[in-house]
């Protein structure tokens, strides 16, 4: 055989015009491939690139990879060992898909009370020994437990420092949807704001804050709550501290003053609605009764008043120590109040008022410090409060007028 032979023929250039083209069309289908899919990152992990290995065309014969951005030429392997198969690439994503999910059960918060999972809770709740609501609190108990904390990136149009995204003071609405924000500033003055969060469902977590809506006051905001004047959270209810050059006050905001919030927006601001000169109100509570609309009440010094934000009827009880902390019940007119001096009481107003001195106090008791917050639960039985020395989530059973720790 001649050394320098070159095979010729019309079939080995019909095979070798074929190889031309078969490497052609496959350097197209790549440099379409990664023109239109761009290379995933790091941080997406293997969902992302499960979801982008779906995007691309399905070619026949080819595998593509997202980690390298191109395809792979998939093999018959007849007796050789080929591991390039499709067997075996959807082997190695779930088990990628595997260990993500091992790695996320890890870093999950376990229970924190013993044998509190759902599938006991469930065998008993059949079995007749666990009673609907308590099956109902356990379940919301193990789902609180098992909550996971994310960072929400606040979004600013204008290029403004770290410290000016810090707030002080955050109040959500009933639904979640908006958030009011408190925020401190150096030269004394304290601004607030309204913030949609829309954007928390996308992928990447997002709050947008738009300067438009900042308010700036020389006044401390003490603190706030919505209100349902006409409307389902329609307006916020602030109460500034008191200066000597500005005495408090107690302020009925309308939501629909903040700009982009609003579905009806339009350049014309309507102004606050409500404003009261009040000194020294730690606390504040909006009334969701109807045999008591539009009230509210505010916790003063030695004092709480219960006021009409459209008749402007005002009354006024008498307490032992200031009350830092309130909250309306809905089923019953009954005002309950947290007071600086540990003790809390709730005033039944369904009692006619007589004088200032002699208002009904339906359910008593004292803590050890002062009292920072209360929040009455959904069925309204249970009251958990905190106070000043860190002791929270305590969680009291009111019966009548009875109560138990």
């Amino acid at each position: 055989m001649r050394r320098n032979y070159k095979p010729e023929g019309r079939g080995h250039n019909r095979h070798r015009n074929w190889r031309r083209q078969d490497t052609r069309w496959h350097n197209n289908y790549r440099t379409g491939a990664s023109s239109d899919v761009a290379s995933p990152s790091s941080s997406t992990g293997s969902s992302s690139s499960s979801t982008q290995s779906s995007s691309v065309p399905e070619l026949p014969g080819f595998y593509y990879d997202p980690e390298k951005n191109r395809y792979f030429r998939l093999l018959p392997g007849h007796n050789n060992c080929n591991p390039l198969t499709k067997e075996g690439i959807m082997k190695k994503q779930m088990e990628v898909k595997r260990l993500q999910d091992l790695e996320e059960d890890k870093n999950r918060k376990k229970s924190s009370r013993l044998g509190l999972n759902a599938s006991l809770l469930l065998r008993k709740q059949q079995l007749g020994s666990l009673p609907s609501t308590t099956y109902c609190r356990r379940i919301h108990e193990m789902k609180v437990s098992c909550m996971q904390m994310k960072k929400v990136t606040i979004v600013n149009p204008e290029s403004v420092g770290v410290e000016t995204l810090k707030y002080e003071f955050i109040l959500a609405d009933s639904p979640c949807e908006r958030l009011f924000v408190v925020n401190d500033l150096e030269n004394g003055f304290c601004k607030y704001d309204l913030l949609n969060l829309n954007g928390l469902w996308k992928d990447v977590p997002t709050v947008e804050s738009h300067d438009d809506n900042l308010y700036f006051t020389s006044q401390k905001v003490v603190t706030a709550c919505w209100a349902s004047l006409n409307a389902p959270d329609s307006h916020v209810l602030v109460c500034f501290l008191g200066k000597p050059e500005a005495p408090g006050c107690v302020s009925l905001i309308p939501a629909c003053r903040f700009r982009n919030l609003a579905a009806d927006y339009d350049d014309v601001r309507p102004e606050v609605v409500y404003n009261i000169r009040i000194s020294n109100a730690w606390s504040c509570a909006w009334c969701l009764n109807p045999r008591l609309e539009c009230s509210y009440a505010a916790g003063l010094r030695n004092q709480v008043l219960v006021l009409n934000a459209i008749t402007d009827v005002q009354y006024t009880f008498r307490t032992n120590s200031d009350v830092l902390a309130q909250q309306f019940a809905t089923q019953n007119l009954l005002l309950y109040n947290g007071c600086r001096s540990g003790e809390v009481f709730s005033i039944d107003l369904r009692v006619p008022y007589r004088s200032p001195n002699n208002c009904r106090k339906g359910v008593t008791f004292s803590q050890s410090s002062s009292i920072t917050c209360l929040r009455l639960l959904q069925d309204e039985n249970y009251l958990v409060v905190s106070d000043m020395s860190g002791q929270s989530g305590q969680i009291i059973g009111l019966v009548g007028r009875t109560f138990c720790r």
